[in-house]
């Protein structure tokens, strides 16, 4: 009978240090990488502002090394970014082989995911030009419904958040780290770059608000989150009328977001939010 590794063999990160959740220098070489490939493919779609654009450019976010995915790279494309998705799951199954049993589940459940959407990827690939971008978007919705679903798995369950050892100090930090995109004119945003400027703390927001929902098993999204996505739809009035400049759009954004950040603040000052232990 195989026995688990001492605690010290172990290959995740370990809590109770003075710097257990400080990012370390590769972390933090990737953002830099990371940055850079959100600036190339933002302009990649404001030269094609569509549905259908939008879409390749999404689909181009999961390899951004190879551009020409949709031209004549669409094979190289494909598995590459399946060796890569089946590759680090099956990386982190051997990584956590001497963790507690949810946590090694919780990875075979990824692993059945991914290699499900697998050959949808390949096939595109190998699909004629017009029938690739169909192939590829029933392959990425694989892949964005199972986490909905909890990676459930017929034999295997479902995951849960207690499967997850997530270290909250460290998740602030690399969520912190990150640059402010602006697409500014210096009178007058375009509707694309008015979209870019209000879009992005709405996404922020949004992601933000559900996340915190899921994990903290609340009723609802914070409100404080809810009332900051309330004032940017209304802040999209007066600047696609074009009555407000894109340094104007730009400061009205920061001030929604620095609102929120005050009420989530007092949030966990208050005795209601401390007995909770989350933010309303």
């Amino acid at each position: 009978m195989s026995h688990p590794p001492p605690p010290s063999a172990s290959l995740l990160r370990r809590r109770g240090g003075a710097d257990a959740g400080r990012g370390g220098m590769v972390e933090l070489f990737f953002d830099l990488v990371f940055v850079f490939a959100v600036t190339q493919l933002s302009h990649t779609l404001l030269q094609d502002l569509s549905g259908r654009g939008a879409l390749q450019v999404g689909l181009l976010l999961l390899s951004a090394s190879l551009p020409q995915a949709f031209a004549d790279k669409g094979l190289s494309f494909a598995a590459a970014y399946v060796f890569m998705q089946v590759g680090r799951a099956l990386l982190f199954l051997w990584a956590v082989r001497g963790e507690r049993l949810a946590l090694r589940r919780n990875f075979q459940r990824i692993l059945a995911w991914l290699t499900l959407a697998a050959p949808f990827w390949i096939a595109g690939a190998l699909a004629p030009a017009e029938a690739r971008l169909g192939w590829w978007a029933l392959a990425l919705a694989i892949e964005v419904v199972s986490p909905a679903l909890y990676f459930w798995v017929p034999g295997l369950g479902r995951s849960s958040a207690a499967d997850w050892d997530v270290d909250g100090g460290h998740m602030a930090e690399r969520c912190a780290v990150g640059d402010e995109l602006v697409l500014a004119h210096p009178a007058h945003a375009a509707p694309a770059g008015i979209a870019a400027i209000i879009g992005g703390p709405a996404l922020y927001l949004a992601g933000v608000g559900v996340f915190k929902w899921v994990s903290n098993e609340r009723p609802l999204p914070p409100l404080s989150h809810l009332v900051g996505l309330g004032l940017l739809a209304l802040l999209c009035l007066p600047a696609f009328a074009h009555l407000l400049s894109a340094l104007a759009i730009a400061a009205a954004t920061s001030a929604t977001l620095v609102l929120v950040a005050a009420w989530e603040q007092l949030s966990l000052r208050s005795p209601r939010g401390a007995g909770h232990g989350h933010p309303v």
